[in-house]
């Protein structure tokens, strides 16, 4: 599979997957349930789809991808065959990390890694003391806060996607 080929099967998957997202504005917070309003801990928590599709959607990845077609291009230029078809593999390692990413059977470690710096940040705006996937099971007594969209903030959506995806149905 072709670096290219790669790419507009991860475009073709990225505006599929947003297009499934609800919009944000018409998701209801509910409030906590009391016994959880006197916790000592809050924990931030994300949801793995959305970060999922804000991640590949994000300028970050884009400019990644660019990188690595504009070394490959280079490299077959220059006749450095075996370069290309290392870029051409570790493309086609990161489209298939992502799907086995989407389907829960890996971690997101890759996208955990790229926000570092942005961690320790969202945490003190949300008063949390770690960020950890919604699905977590936290102890009895501890707060979630959903930490989402502090998250996706830091994973500007790339240019070169349509700002808003279509609906689903028209």
């Amino acid at each position: 599979m072709t670096l290219r080929t790669l790419l507009h099967q991860l475009g073709l998957f990225l505006m599929f997957a947003a297009s499934l997202l609800p919009l944000e504005g018409c998701r209801t917070k509910t409030p906590p349930p009391a016994s959880e309003t006197a916790t000592t801990e809050k924990v931030g928590t994300y949801r793995r789809y959305d970060l999922l599709v804000a991640y590949y959607a994000s300028d970050v990845v884009h400019q990644r991808l660019a990188d690595m077609r504009q070394r490959r291009d280079a490299a077959l230029a220059a006749g450095h065959t075996a370069t290309a078809e290392a870029l051409e593999r570790e493309g086609e390692a990161m489209q298939e990390k992502a799907h086995r990413q989407l389907a829960g059977d890996e971690p997101l470690d890759n996208i955990l890694a790229d926000l570092k710096d942005a961690i320790p940040q969202v945490e003190r705006e949300l008063g949390v003391s770690r960020l950890v996937e919604d699905t977590t099971k936290l102890p009895k007594g501890v707060a979630r806060v959903d930490a989402t969209e502090a998250l996706t903030k830091h994973l500007p959506r790339s240019p070169l996607l349509p700002a808003n995806p279509r609906p689903r149905g028209g």
